[in-house]
């Protein structure tokens, strides 16, 4: 170490007044600032200046500390020099001991001085200022940028810029320029040291070691990054082996984690510092075995055992190396009752060999114990890394929460965000999670979280329903790592869902192949498939066979309303209402918020199984949730009629005329005239233009009120064949005669029969009337396709047929036909045994007299009695007696006579005459139509694959309840299958009687 003691007093002459010499140099004084720039090229800081040096021995004082190139620092002692002798600090100052070596054409005047003046808060100028404090302190001549120098050497840079801007020389001299710039940098201005910096290299200064590195410093703090990198190249192009500039230039890589390049300069330096950098390239590298060394070169610097320790523990956790790990971390606590850093990593070894939980709790314990802010917070972050990895996003969320850091490095960033967009998945915030998501894919993260966000983004596309940005993202998930089951079920789901949107229905079905998605319990891609057999079978009459075939595969169905539906759908298009009804039940109940669909199929049900005041509720509450679904109208007003209501029926049809349709008002008379309402389908029919279609309406309403002449009048407005007919048939019955030419527009095909089958009971031609009523039961029993089909108007054209078929027989009076109206009435009675009809028990007992059944006759009479006592006394006296029962009391039909019973004369029955009703022309392929554009408009509910979620297997269980609920349900339509199967028994003994 050099000595920081002054230098000796006797290499320079101390006379501070020999103002002899002073007046010898006078005439010099005009030729200084000739000799100015070639003084500033010999004390150029380039080069070193060389002054003829006294004969006597220089001590070797210090130079300082300052990077100034090449100058000459005075050394800093505990007494201040006193300006009066700044000359004995330069050999180039004349005293009396060397005037004589030097010319006196350098001489400068005592006036000209150089010292360190602040600017004083009187604002007297720089040069009175700087003439007060020197003019009495400088004897001798020397040079300026000597004076200059010294002021930078003691630091003093202010009154070095100050006398820097009073030499009065060329502005773009580059030894003034470098001052300059050395000046303001250190006093921190840097904008204007690389202002400077610029002008000097532009006038091709040879720049050395330091002035480069000075040149860096600047170009770094004005945040030129690129300027600064090109000098410090520049440095180690020219001085290779400079190990400043190898250390800036290795920590430089280091920051920027480019750890190779950066163990390459650092090597060539050495201390604490750069082991302990080096030790973490090699371990960012991968290189244990360096990594080590590094370390035990650190070690060898002072490091404290605990440290050490530490340390290895890392590179043993960085290098997967967990147990070991953990085993420098048991050398820490043995050194160190409480270490912080020791437990932290600890938690990360015991998070890395699977145990979670210990690992938890071990960072749990260090939030509660240790002060230090940034040591929590990085347990913090690992505490939610960790139950991030647990796919707790919630719990990875809230722990964050708890940091109060807000300066965060890269990949505490990445995961706050990471686990931010995690949340938001998961809170169904989905808008939110795909724009973090896009901020974060925007950044350069690592590819694992590039593969992480293209899979959640594509989720949370799917829950808005954009399926072609979700599809594109599993695309590019899939480019860097091969997709998990969830996200590759998603990916199908997505491809389906577009050709759904665009109604390819049969690539949907195409695409959701079973053989590649059967290992998935998530019901949606069957689902899918269904609805879209269901849709195809459109253009295939609405065959849903294979829709049946297919929800047998769903496993477990619990409590989904979804699948209820799907199932209540696909019963109803196989005409099974009763199992319908209970899907399509169990769809509401489990369902979240009401659906339209299932409540419409729930009222079809009901209408199918004759449940009319349940199916008007049902669908009351699906119009109370879309007013526009006017189709059901007229399904409601039909429900209202049957089930009672004649006012909430007329105004549901009357509604039906204001539907957008150019046939709503011929539907809407139409189904007045079906629910007997004819006064008001009257009335509406006159608010409409005439056309042939109303007229033949109107023709029907004065028909059923039997308004003969204005339904002739109406229908004499009409041409055709039918009409002709129509009108033959109902002269006839004006005139009380049963005369037909055929089928007409109101008395159809089955009406024309009906009327042809009485005129035969008349003409006594019972084998035929026996035929045409046989046909028109066989023809109403076929009518399965009508949706009203069991309803109270059908049941009771049923009865009539079987009554006249019943009184054929018996008036035909065989034995055949005697035992078929045995069969028959009876059978009438079973099925109608509330309607406690006397009339038919009456004649069921006179067809057993008639075939000697004295027990049954009996049995009938009992009955008789204990029914009506009145008709009974009248059968036993013989008093004369007309039997009508099911009589409608129309006017028409007391123009025909009665027929009286052979054996029993004093009884005489008509046969009921039936007027053209019209039955609801509403089907089930209506029912299909609404059912399938309902199906459409609610669309799907999306249920993707959860990728963070393992998948759970699900059982299908037959429940009790559901074979109860079906049962209970068809106990509905007891009444017409014990009809039928009583019409089936009366066909099979026909048969037998055939064959005997």
């Amino acid at each position: 170490m050099r000595s920081n003691s002054p230098p000796s007093k006797k290499y320079f002459v101390a006379s501070s007044s020999n103002s002899s010499v002073h007046r010898k140099l006078s005439p010099y004084f005009s030729s200084v600032s000739r000799k100015l720039s070639s003084l500033s090229q010999k004390n150029s800081p380039l080069i070193r200046p060389h002054f003829k040096l006294s004969k006597q021995p220089i001590s070797h004082h210090s130079r300082g500390n300052s990077q100034t190139p090449d100058l000459v620092n005075s050394s800093s002692s505990s007494k201040k020099t006193n300006p009066k002798y700044i000359h004995k600090r330069f050999p180039t100052s004349i005293s009396p001991k060397n005037s004589s070596n030097h010319p006196s054409k350098c001489s400068i005047p005592k006036y000209y001085t150089f010292d360190n003046i602040e600017p004083s808060s009187n604002n007297e100028s720089l040069d009175v200022q700087v003439n007060q404090v020197y003019s009495n302190k400088i004897y001798n001549n020397f040079s300026p940028f000597t004076v200059i120098k010294n002021e930078i050497s003691k630091k003093r840079y202010k009154t070095a810029l100050s006398l820097l801007e009073k030499l009065n020389l060329n502005k773009s001299n580059s030894n003034i320029l470098y001052l300059k710039a050395f000046c303001y940098m250190k006093l921190k201005n840097y904008d204007k040291a690389v202002e400077n910096f610029d002008t000097c290299i532009k006038n091709s200064i040879k720049i050395t070691e330091n002035m480069y590195l000075n040149i860096y410093k600047s170009y770094i703090k004005t945040h030129k990054v690129e300027k600064a990198d090109y000098f410090l190249d520049a440095l180690l192009k020219d001085f290779p082996k400079s190990i400043k500039g190898n250390l800036i230039k290795g920590k430089s890589l280091f920051l920027s984690k480019k750890w190779e390049e950066a163990s390459n300069f650092l090597e060539k330096s050495q201390g604490s510092k750069v082991f302990a950098m080096l030790m973490k390239c090699w371990k960012e590298i991968g290189d244990y075995d360096k990594a080590v060394k590094y370390l035990n070169l650190l070690k060898n610097t002072k490091m404290k055992p605990e440290g050490y320790w530490i340390e290895f523990a890392k590179i043993q956790y960085k290098f997967g190396k967990h147990y070991e790990a953990l085993g420098c971390i048991d050398m820490v606590k043995k050194i160190s009752e409480k270490c912080f850093e020791g437990e932290y990593y600890e938690g990360k070894c015991k998070a890395a060999i699977g145990n979670t939980e210990e690992a938890e709790l071990i960072l749990e314990n260090i939030c509660k114990e240790c002060k230090d802010g940034k040591m929590f917070n990085r347990v913090i972050f690992k505490l939610s890394a960790i139950k991030f990895s647990k796919n707790d996003f919630y719990g990875a969320y809230s722990t964050l929460k708890r940091t109060n850091e807000q300066t965060l490095s890269t990949t505490k960033k990445i995961h706050s965000q990471l686990t931010e967009a995690a949340y938001s998945v998961v809170q169904a915030n989905y808008f939110e999670a795909i724009s973090l998501y896009t901020n974060l894919l925007s950044q350069p993260i690592l590819e694992k979280h590039i593969h992480t966000c293209y899979i959640y983004r594509a989720f949370s596309y799917i829950f808005i329903k954009k399926f072609p940005e979700a599809i594109s993202d599993y695309n590019l998930a899939s480019s860097i790592n091969k997709l998990d089951p969830a996200s590759f079920y998603n990916n199908k789901i997505c491809t389906s869902m577009i050709l759904f949107n665009d109604k390819n229905y049969d690539l949907v079905i195409e695409t959701l192949n079973p053989l590649e998605l059967e290992d998935f319990s998530n019901p949606m891609w069957k689902i899918l498939r269904i609805i879209c057999i269901l849709l195809s079978s459109e253009n295939n009459s609405y065959d849903a066979s294979q829709a049946i075939t297919e929800i047998k595969n769903f496993n477990n169905v619990k409590n989904d309303s979804e699948i209820h539906l799907i199932i209540a759908i696909c019963r109803f298009f196989d005409q099974k209402p009763e199992l319908s009804l209970v899907s399509a039940e169990k769809a509401i109940n489990y369902s979240d918020k009401p659906s339209i669909l299932a409540l419409t199929l729930s009222g079809f049900s009901n209408i199918a199984l004759r449940n009319y005041c349940e199916a008007y509720d049902d669908l009351t509450k699906a119009l109370k949730l879309n007013k526009n679904l006017k189709t059901l109208y007229s399904f409601r007003g039909i429900c209202a009629f049957l089930a009672g209501n004649d006012k909430k029926s007329a105004k549901d049809l009357i509604r039906v005329s204001e539907l957008n349709d150019k046939n709503a008002p011929l539907l809407s008379l139409y189904l007045l005239v079906v629910c007997h309402n004819p006064q008001e389908a009257l009335k509406l029919a006159n608010q409409f233009e005439s056309t042939s279609e109303i007229e033949a309406l109107k023709a029907h309403c004065y028909l059923i009120e039997e308004q003969i002449d204005e339904c002739l009048e109406c229908l004499g407005k009409l041409e055709g064949k039918t009409i002709e007919n129509d009108i033959f048939i109902i002269e006839g019955i004006k005139a009380g005669k049963f005369e037909t030419k055929g089928p007409g527009l109101i008395f159809n095909e089955k009406h024309e029969l009906w009327h042809r089958a009485i005129k035969k009971i008349y003409s006594a031609k019972y084998e035929k009337a026996i035929s045409i009523f046989e046909k028109l039961f066989d023809t109403t029993n076929k009518e399965k396709d009508l949706i009203f089909q069991q309803n109270p108007i059908m049941q009771l054209e049923r009865l009539e047929i079987l009554y006249n078929l019943a009184i054929s027989n018996l008036l035909h009076n065989t034995k055949q036909s005697l035992q078929k109206a045995s069969t028959l009435f009876s059978g009438i009675l079973k099925i109608y045994e509330s309607l406690d009809c006397p009339q038919i028990i009456l004649l069921a007992t006179i067809t057993e007299i008639l075939q000697g059944n004295k027990s049954k006759s009996e049995k009938y009479l009992i009955s008789l009695a204990s029914i009506s006592s009145n008709l009974y006394t009248q059968f036993i006296n013989k008093n004369s007696l007309t039997l009508s029962p099911f009589c409608t009391g129309s006017k028409l039909s007391i123009k025909f006579p009665p027929l009286p019973l052979l054996d029993f004369s004093y009884i005489n029955i008509r046969p009921i005459m039936r007027l053209p009703s019209l039955q609801p022309p509403l089907d089930y392929f209506d029912c299909f139509d609404i059912l399938l554009a309902m199906l459409k408009a609610e669309g799907i509910i999306i249920r993707p694959e959860v990728p963070w979620l393992q998948k759970i297997n699900r059982n299908y269980v037959f429940t009790e309840k559901m074979v109860d609920d079906i049962e209970s349900q068809r106990s509905t339509s007891t009444l017409y299958r014990s009809m039928e199967r009583m019409y089936k028994s009366f066909q099979i003994n026909k048969l037998d009687n055939e064959d005997n």
